[in-house]
Formats: C-alpha cells, sequence, structure tokens
C-alpha cells in the first residue's frame, strides 16, 4: 500500500511579505540616498523602488530578519545576494522568488 506525501496547503503569504518587504526596502533607499546627497521625490524623477540607489546585502539581511514573524519560520542570510542591490525593485525582483521557495520548503517540511 502507498502511504502519501503529506503537503502543506497553507499558501505563500505573497501580499504580506511584498509590502512588508518594499516598504523596509524603500526606507533603506531613502536613507540611502539622503546619506548620498541624492534628492528624490523630485518632478519628472522616477519613484524611488526603480532609482538606482545602491542597497546593501548586510542591511537586506537585517530588513530579512523582520519578515520571520510573516513567514512563520526564520529565514536565514542565505537568501540575498552577495554584493547587494542597485535598486528597491532589483531586491524585490531578487529575493521574492527565493522567500517563495524557502517557504514552500519549509512547509514540505525540509526545515
Amino acid at each position: 500500500m502507498h502511504t502519501p506525501t503529506l503537503v502543506s496547503k497553507a499558501a505563500f503569504p505573497s501580499i504580506a511579505v511584498e509590502s512588508q518587504l518594499r516598504a523596509a526596502l524603500i526606507d533603506a533607499a531613502a536613507r540611502e540616498a539622503l546619506f548620498h546627497g541624492i534628492a528624490i521625490g523630485q518632478s519628472g524623477q522616477a519613484p524611488i523602488n526603480a532609482l538606482a540607489i545602491d542597497i546593501d546585502s548586510l542591511e537586506v539581511v537585517d530588513l530579512i530578519c523582520d519578515l520571520d514573524d510573516v513567514m512563520g519560520f526564520e529565514i536565514g542570510e542565505g537568501v540575498v545576494r552577495a554584493g547587494g542591490y542597485s535598486s528597491v525593485d532589483d531586491a524585490l525582483a531578487d529575493l521574492m522568488p527565493k522567500l517563495q521557495k524557502a517557504w514552500h520548503k519549509y512547509h514540505r517540511g525540509q526545515k
């Protein structure tokens, strides 16, 4: 007799994760812009999430730790790209698929 493998039906909370991560990344980018004297929010300028503002990988690791409550488990620094990100959009494009993969791996029991 075949024993079925249990698979969690928990859905990845993509809206909550992306919303919290985007807000934290925008705050980080705004601090970087201020530190480097880059004016943001000017007429005709791209939104801050698209601006080329480097976000350090160590700062992103700190931001990822804040997602542990939303994700329900400790994510770890392995999802963060070494060298950081060139914009908020760059970070989101890289991190969201990795976070979703970590979610599914965790909920399949492969902690």
